[in-house]
């Protein structure tokens, strides 16, 4: 249970990266 919930905490984290990254490109455009 434990370790189910590191893995989805850093899932989520690297989902914001991606999702903020995506957007400022799409800024930019």
């Amino acid at each position: 249970m434990e370790l189910i919930r590191k893995t989805n905490k850093r899932r989520t984290k690297d989902e914001q990266k991606t999702n903020k990254r995506r957007t400022k490109d799409e800024q930019k455009t």
